[in-house]
């Protein structure tokens, strides 16, 4: 039975977690749903994404406070363990879910999806006309209110 992986790689804004959950307001609530729907976890498992997903699912239907408080709560009182290189060896640390870094894509690069088996492989490519500058310019200014924010790229695989 086939697959299909699909990958999309952008220009976004990567901050911790936690920092993105304490900018939830009343003015800015319906625009956080948003980006929280559109947003992942920085996890190249899946992992702490999916458990990230079922807590904000959790919360949908309540109003800004209430989800803004348990979302803090829940992220903060849940034990991750995040395998970090030092050197040639791998040390597991521990840290709590919202410590870990939050990815918002807003400007899509390119996308492709891989269909077949496991064995296959496949590539993509664009020209070079971007004004990354410019695009990196503009995301800094929409989502300057978050704390210690970096427009990065990234990279968004999933399996469909």
């Amino acid at each position: 039975m086939g697959f299909s992986v699909n990958s999309t790689v952008s220009l976004g804004v990567k901050v911790k977690l936690i920092d993105f959950l304490d900018q939830i307001n009343e003015t800015n609530f319906n625009e956080m749903k948003r980006v929280m729907e559109n947003g992942f976890m920085e996890d190249e498992n899946y992992v702490y994404n999916g458990i990230f997903m079922k807590m904000r699912m959790k919360y949908e239907k309540e109003n800004w406070e209430v989800m803004k408080e348990n979302l803090k709560r829940d992220v903060m009182s849940y034990d991750v363990y995040v395998d970090k290189k030092v050197g040639k060896k791998i040390k597991r640390e521990m840290k709590r879910l919202g410590e870990l870094m939050y990815l918002i894509p807003e400007v899509e690069i390119m996308n492709m999806t891989k269909w077949g088996s496991e064995e296959s492989l496949n590539g993509v490519s664009r020209s070079m006309d971007i004004d990354f500058g410019k695009v990196k310019e503009e995301i800094g200014v929409k989502y300057g209110f978050l704390p210690n924010m970096e427009v990065v790229m990234m990279i968004r695989q999933s399996i469909d």
